[in-house]
């Protein structure tokens, strides 16, 4: 999450909402910090987060935790399908809000699944501390595969 005071003009950035009306998922939209970001935000009624633009390809991974057996699984991942994406085209212009449709399952390589797994393992510990007892069962993490390659 991006705090007001740490946003730059020459960034782009993704808005959250977080839902309302419409339901979490649809009017998320991409902007420019600066006034363009300011102008886009004025427009919204619903709660939002602003977080800095990553562009590649999201990724869901869902876990499973259990405290009882004290392990954590690593089920399975995912990528959003979405009418409008950002990631594709990056924008000169305010690109339209775009919706979630729906999801399809991803195949990672491999050599990814133990990054991955750490991810969510620093959760679990990090929400035992935060919110005792922390995470039970399932929960799920994003990731931009640009982030888990290094770059």
């Amino acid at each position: 999450m991006v705090e007001p005071e740490d946003v730059k003009p020459d960034e782009l950035y993704f808005v959250r909402i977080e839902g309302g009306p419409r339901g979490g998922g649809s009017g998320h939209f991409i902007a420019r910090g600066g006034s363009e970001l300011e102008e886009r935000l004025s427009t919204v009624d619903d709660p939002y987060r602003v977080e800095r633009f990553i562009p590649g390809v999201y990724i869901y991974v869902h876990f499973f935790y259990s405290p009882v057996l004290e392990r954590l699984e690593l089920i399975g991942v995912d990528e959003r399908v979405l009418i409008a994406d950002g990631n594709a085209r990056w924008p000169v212009k305010p690109l339209p809000p775009y919706t979630i449709a729906g999801n399809r399952a991803v195949v990672l390589r491999e050599s990814l699944l133990p990054q991955l797994y750490d991810y969510g393992k620093a959760f679990v510990e990090a929400m035992r501390e935060l919110e005792p007892p922390g995470v039970i069962g399932p929960f799920a993490s994003t990731s931009p595969t640009t982030a888990l390659s290094g770059r």
